[in-house]
């Protein structure tokens, strides 16, 4: 799948933009059944080097954030694991990720959020932008999601 750069006019170069297998672990949703796997909606790599992650969600649950980290910390392992070659020490680089609201209604968070705290008490807000698909235009999108945060839509 290609895309032409909206920005560059139709004459430039076709952008690569290859689906990527979305299958990840099940362990979390019953930890004593055998080993199973879920399909996650959308993933993308755009240009060889960038990767998104995107899911549709009908209804907000607290669960959607654990989710996410469970898919984006399965896709970085998959996707994007290095060595750097001056340290030797992993790199794991999570994708862009975003969920999409088809609902026209505010009730939905604008981020789903989950503070990670880490085994040496080092935290990080893991947090994923909301989408309502329905309450913005493709120039907002642009314009809350910029190109790091969102795809852009290219015609």
């Amino acid at each position: 799948m290609h895309q032409r750069s909206k920005n560059l006019g139709h004459n430039s170069p076709l952008t690569p933009i290859t689906l990527l297998a979305t299958e990840s672990s099940t362990y979390r949703e019953n930890p004593d059944a055998p080993p199973g796997s879920r399909l996650s909606d959308i993933a993308l790599l755009v240009n060889g080097t960038d990767y998104y992650h995107l899911e549709c969600q009908m209804r907000n649950d607290l669960e959607m954030v654990i989710r996410m980290i469970a898919y984006d910390l399965h896709f970085a392992i998959q996707h994007t694991l290095a060595e750097d070659t001056e340290t030797g020490i992993l790199i794991m680089r999570f994708p862009h990720s975003a969920v999409i609201y088809p609902d026209k209604t505010e009730r939905f968070p604008k981020h789903l959020t989950c503070r990670i705290i880490f085994q040496d008490e080092t935290e990080h807000l893991y947090q994923i932008p909301a989408v309502w698909i329905q309450s913005c235009s493709l120039d907002e999108i642009h314009v809350k999601w910029p190109s790091g945060r969102f795809i852009r839509y290219n015609s």
